[in-house]
């Protein structure tokens, strides 16, 4: 199950990319996601975590998107829509990201989707 999370992964990020291209001058893709590096959904979230990067690594090995780095920058949701909101907003906010993995958990997914709309990101999940 984790490799076909990993090949839906890599077709996702490598088509949402595509799809955004970069502008001129950067030198990488950066790509947020979210994780429960706290709460009760941890082993949960760390197989998950291990899958993004994993794809990551097997996008950049093979040249990136369009000569980009793919880099992930990491936020803690901690299995708390409140936590989950903060984390969404630092990556759109701080990091303008146009792409977010996670989160896991459908009310984190359910809290964050209003804003990441409102802001034009795409978020990629996978429920439980």
């Amino acid at each position: 199950m984790n490799r076909l999370i990993t090949i839906i992964l890599v077709v996702v990020i490598a088509s949402v990319g595509l799809m955004l291209g970069c502008t001129k001058g950067e030198i990488e893709l950066k790509i947020g996601a979210t994780a429960c590096l706290t709460g009760k959904l941890v082993n949960i979230s760390k197989s998950i975590q291990n899958g993004v990067e994993l794809a990551a690594e097997e996008i950049n090995k093979k040249g990136g998107i369009e000569g980009k780095k793919i880099r992930l920058v990491w936020e803690d949701e901690g299995d708390n829509p409140q936590k989950a909101v903060s984390a969404i907003q630092k990556l759109i906010n701080i990091h303008h990201v146009p792409v977010i993995v996670g989160p896991i958990s459908s009310s984190s997914v359910m809290a964050v989707a209003p804003i990441a709309n409102r802001a034009k990101v795409v978020v990629l999940s996978r429920e439980q």
